[in-house]
């Protein structure tokens, strides 16, 4: 163990510890020649020697004095930090650890930070051990420092650097939810500010690339993909003034649909479209005569690449300082500005995604509200339809029983005509009403059918039979239309069996043959046939009409589609889109198919298929 020192108060034995240890060092230009800074303390710490260098970090030729100063005193003044820039007491830095008999060594030095009497801060690494004599009395100490201020600034940078670029690599592979983004997107646009200069991907952006690059000014502009004209989208660095010409001289550009392309260095361009930075001194003569408004001297520009397509650029320089761009900084440069695009585009395809998310909702939604009006529309039309129905079908009981009674009366005549002209009328009236029943049943129909409730009694049924019962309601429906069926007979052929729902095949069936009467001449036959092929059942129905372009054939069965530039030919023009679409439900859902087959001008065969029991 070291022995304590003597107390300050005996000031002649420390005179007597002062020579007796400067007649141990080694000559004093051997101290001088030392590139590290070197002082020697006393036992009570009074400084002793000092170097060329030290004088020099510490400042010391700026106050004579200060090595007659305390220890203690010459801490507060220096300001000692160590390296999280904690102030350090007397007793806590160096040289009251190494009066103490603590040895500093290389591997574990001491980290200081102090302001220079010049006024300067400065960091440094001390190393240092106490000196004794044989005996082991303490004489004091010696301390090395080394000048790191350069190197901890570097290493500062680096540190902030890296932290920057992670926070970059960060931002492109974390995605906020889109309703993070879509919150986002509605308070830039309450605020006016989605291409505003306080753009938040593109302000986040730049401080990030600005941290790592290390310069004073930066400017990041995207580029359009589809015109290729330039947008600004962020700047930083310049002072309120030069940021308003700055933002006013983008939009003129923007305006005027400027891109990289059309600028007058074409082979700056190219260098720019093909992925490599670039660095331009606006010192050289082909550019003194070029405004200069902001005072550049040196610039650097990088791509924001991502494979071959170019999104934009970063331009940067360091406030009218000539700064030499080095082939590490281009490299970083082209780094960060790779890591920038891939922000920027997938920010834009975040925000693509939430838009579509946010359509996809308001059409879900919108679809909801649809299928619950018609629902309810459905429900409400069928009352009123209910009771005409009904008073309809009690006046023609009457104007039966009013033909009969006329039939039998002496005005015979003219009661009779006058009966069956009612007739006629009432007749017109129950067609037209089984029609509009028939749209409304429809209605309800899709309503169900898109809320998923659309029922299905499914029980054995024989194809022949359901289809010849529809076509036996249409020919009564339309007497004055031939409607012809071909079926297979029974009981000479096996009958064509299948499981399914015999009220929704008869709903496909009417459907199929309405539709061939309306778009058919008055005058032309429609075909309904039945057959067994395979394992399936096929029902289909043809038509001489109009017939259906091939590129509209596929789209027939969809929701409320009308073939355009077709038009009814005979019979109600009433149709709503619903039909088709319905047959192809139903059917799909009993595990059968559907098809048209159909030549403009020449016809239509719409068909169906079901798969049949086993015989």
């Amino acid at each position: 163990m070291p022995r304590k020192h003597p107390p300050a108060q005996q000031p002649s034995h420390d005179a007597h510890v002062g020579k007796a240890l400067l007649n141990r060092l080694p000559l004093a230009s051997t101290l001088e020649a030392m590139p590290d800074a070197v002082a020697i303390y006393g036992v009570t710490g009074e400084l002793l020697f000092t170097n060329t260098v030290a004088r020099k970090l510490f400042g010391l030729d700026h106050d004579p004095a200060f090595q007659e100063d305390s220890h203690s005193h010459r801490a507060r003044r220096l300001d000692i930090r160590d390296s999280a820039d904690t102030p350090l007491s007397s007793d806590l830095w160096h040289v009251g650890r190494l009066l103490r008999g603590e040895t500093i060594s290389g591997e574990h030095p001491a980290i200081m930070r102090f302001t220079s009497l010049d006024g300067s801060e400065r960091t440094i690494s001390v190393t240092g051990a106490p000196i004794t004599d044989e005996a082991g009395e303490l004489l004091g100490a010696i301390a090395i420092a080394r000048d790191i201020t350069v190197l901890s600034a570097l290493q500062s940078r680096t540190h902030e650097a890296l932290q920057a670029l992670l926070a970059m690599a960060e931002a492109v592979v974390s995605a906020p939810s889109p309703d993070v983004v879509l919150m986002e997107e509605e308070s830039d646009r309450v605020a006016g500010s989605v291409s505003a200069p306080t753009h938040r991907v593109g302000q986040r952006l730049i401080e990030l690339a600005r941290s790592v690059l290390g310069c004073q000014r930066i400017g990041i502009s995207v580029r359009d993909p589809e015109t290729g004209v330039m947008h600004a989208l962020a700047v930083a660095g310049l002072t309120p003034e030069e940021e308003r010409r700055w933002w006013a001289e983008q939009r003129a550009a923007e305006e005027q649909g400027l891109r990289l392309e059309d600028t007058p260095e074409q082979e700056l361009a190219q260098s720019l479209l093909a992925g490599e930075s670039i660095s331009i001194d606006l010192r050289d003569p082909r550019y003194r005569d070029a405004p200069n408004p902001y005072g550049i001297q040196t610039m650097l520009i990088a791509p924001m690449v991502i494979g071959e397509t170019l999104y934009g650029v970063i331009s940067l320089d360091y406030a009218g300082e000539a700064h030499e761009f080095t082939a590490e900084e281009l490299k970083l440069a082209s780094a960060v500005s790779k890591l920038a695009a891939l922000v920027i585009e997938r920010d834009r395809m975040l925000r693509e995604q939430a838009a579509a998310e946010a359509r996809a909702l308001a059409l879900t939604q919108a679809n909801e509200r649809m299928n619950e009006f018609l629902g309810i529309a459905a429900h409400e039309l069928r009352t009123p339809i209910t009771v005409i129905k009904a008073n309809l079908q009690l006046l023609l009981r009457r104007a039966a029983v009013a033909s009969s009674q006329a039939q039998q009366s002496a005005r015979g005549t003219l009661d009779e005509r006058l009966a069956r002209h009612g007739d006629a009328l009432l007749g017109r009236t129950e067609r037209s009403l089984a029609r509009l029943t028939r749209l409304v049943d429809d209605l309800l129909d899709v309503s169900r059918m898109r809320a998923g409730r659309l029922e299905m009694r499914i029980e054995p049924i024989n194809l022949a039979e359901v289809t010849r019962d529809a076509v036996e309601e249409q020919r009564m429906a339309a007497p004055e239309r031939m409607i012809t069926l071909e079926a297979p007979d029974e009981p000479e052929e096996t009958p064509l069996i299948a499981l399914a729902d015999p009220a929704r095949v008869d709903q496909v069936v009417t459907n199929y043959v309405t539709n061939a009467l309306k778009y058919s001449s008055a005058t032309a036959a429609v075909h309904v046939r039945v057959w067994r092929e395979g394992a399936n059942g096929f029902v289909s129905v043809s038509d001489g009409g109009v017939g259906i372009p091939e590129e509209e054939q596929p789209h027939v069965w969809e929701l409320f589609y009308r073939i355009p530039g077709i038009e009814v030919v005979s019979g109600s023009g009433i149709g709503l889109g619903l039909g088709l679409h319905l047959c192809t439900t139903i059917i799909e859902r009993q595990g059968g198919k559907v098809g048209v087959t159909s030549q403009v001008g020449v016809g239509s065969t719409f068909w169906f298929s079901l798969p049949l029991l086993p015989e």
